[in-house]
């Protein structure tokens, strides 16, 4: 893997990482995180596993 596909995982993982951080901040909030935003989340870190194996 060179630099330039590096860059664009980890550009690819903060965007999931803050995704996430918006859910949990809305879940704990006593807010109702949908299962297709789980869904979503859990779809592109698989593609992104993917590109690292």
């Amino acid at each position: 893997m060179g630099a330039k596909e590096a860059q664009e995982l980890a550009r690819q993982l903060a965007k999931i990482g803050g995704n996430l951080n918006q859910l949990t901040k809305h879940a704990n909030q006593g807010g109702n995180v949908p299962a297709q935003a789980l869904q979503e989340l859990q779809s592109e870190v698989a593609k992104i596993w993917q590109q690292l194996t």
